[in-house]
């Protein structure tokens, strides 16, 4: 620390540094009780994924059923999804509908929403269900908007990519 500092700093310095020692202190102390909370949250986070997963091997596996689909009543993508792509692969999919979500019943599809979706750019998405793989998750706002603004190519190639996998291209 250089030594030509006033008075003033060196006593702001010090009121800084006071509390480091008692917080370093106090973080090793409540360490093994921090670590134990993220694991028990970790093994939560396991044991829904695990529970989900066998919930889809058994109630949608046999029905065939292999995606879901989120979206909403806004007229950037509403006539897209309920004249073009529901009429074409309704019997295969799971279909939320954003706008309504007061309607929802507590139940498989609306689990796999709340556990794969997020927080962010989750409206419209379609979650592409694989029993025994990993789940894919392609999420349409951006494109949508990138589409309102002249720059439709992304929208066009995960239309595509949707159809492609629920087998309606």
């Amino acid at each position: 620390m250089p030594d030509n500092q006033s008075p003033a700093a060196k006593r702001e310095r010090d009121k800084a540094n006071r509390w480091r020692v008692p917080l370093i202190a106090l973080l090793i102390i409540l360490s093994p009780l921090l670590l134990t909370i993220v694991a028990v949250y970790l093994v939560g986070i396991a044991c829904q994924w695990l529970a989900l997963r066998l919930l889809i091997v058994v109630f949608w596996a046999p029905r065939a059923r292999r995606a879901l689909i989120v979206y909403s009543e806004s007229p950037h993508w509403r006539d897209y999804f309920e004249r073009d792509l529901l009429p074409r692969v309704r019997a295969d999919v799971a279909v939320l509908n954003w706008s309504k979500r007061k309607e929802w019943k507590t139940g498989l599809a609306v689990w796999v929403f709340r556990f794969y979706g997020g927080s962010v750019a989750f409206n419209p998405l379609v979650i592409l269900v694989r029993p025994f793989g990993r789940m894919r998750v392609i999420r349409l706002w951006e494109a949508f908007r990138n589409a309102r603004h002249g720059r439709s190519d992304e929208l066009d190639r995960l239309k595509a990519t949707v159809l492609t996998e629920l087998g309606a291209a």
